[in-house]
């Protein structure tokens, strides 16, 4: 069918809904027909500008070799045809940020787009206008802000609870901010993951949610665990800056950006 639509220059429209579980697409082919050879002659063939949005891809580094090879292929071959990934920061650079010399991702770098939080009066707007699409009367958008911050993933997951799944005020927000911490957690466990020096990172976000400056900072760490050598103090501090765990702010200082970090009891996770 996809070679009689090329050789005909029919055009059409269509939509395709794959379920990745990542072991196997969820796609109806012909009889006898490979679904990884499918995707990728239906991927090339397309003609026209054409995005393919894969949204909550954090465990996109465990896909299989044949996932990756129709991206890589198709990457390659069609101009055309974009992916667009969304997804926790941590997943998505194991694989496609900083992939494998043996991935067929490597060499094949993506555009960034890191969406920063919002400002407060922006946040407010979001939380606003997002109710008002619902045809929802809403007016705590202060009380929102100020606990969840300008966190775009939270005040969106608020407006899910609230909104759509039509929980109450208080439940919406609780669930946001227990879902949220686990959430957050999961995320900074798996940055620590195949890390040799974890304990050091540990200390670090647990140290920043109360100092912020670099030499106060190296110093609860040492009363903590020991000595650490400046250079590997900011290297650790670079990966978490890098990572979105934790910016760097005016005068060389650190802050964790997400009020739900700041909640979690780091020494769990050491433990």
């Amino acid at each position: 069918m996809i070679s009689e639509i090329n050789k005909n220059k029919i055009k059409i429209d269509f939509s395709i809904n794959v379920n990745f579980t990542i072991v196997s697409a969820g796609v109806q082919v012909r009889k006898g027909a490979k679904v990884v050879n499918s995707l990728i002659e239906l991927l090339n063939s397309i003609q026209d500008d054409f995005v393919v949005g894969l949204d909550e891809v954090q465990e996109l580094s465990q896909a299989n070799r044949q996932f990756l090879d129709v991206l890589g292929n198709v990457f390659s071959s069609n101009r055309k045809v974009r992916f667009l990934f969304t997804g926790s920061y941590t997943g998505i650079t194991k694989t496609l940020i900083e992939p494998p010399s043996s991935s067929p991702l490597h060499g094949r770098p993506p555009t960034i787009l890191n969406l920063r939080p919002f400002i407060e009066d922006l946040s407010r707007q979001f939380l606003k206008k997002g109710m008002e699409e619902l045809n929802l009367s809403f007016n705590k958008e202060e009380e929102v802000v100020r606990r969840l911050d300008g966190i775009v993933g939270w005040l969106t997951l608020f407006g899910n609870f609230y909104g759509v799944r039509k929980m109450s005020f208080e439940e919406a927000l609780n669930s946001t901010i227990s879902e949220g911490r686990k959430i957050a957690e999961e995320e900074f466990k798996h940055f620590l993951e195949k890390r040799s020096n974890r304990m050091l990172y540990v200390k670090l976000m647990d140290l920043i949610k109360v100092v912020n400056r670099w030499s106060d900072i190296k110093r609860g760490v040492e009363i903590s665990v020991g000595g650490v050598d400046d250079k590997e103090l900011s290297l650790a501090l670079d990966a978490l800056v890098r990572n979105n765990f934790v910016e760097k702010v005016e005068k060389g200082e650190y802050r964790i950006t997400d009020p739900l970090l700041r909640e979690i009891d780091y020494g769990k996770i050491s433990s």
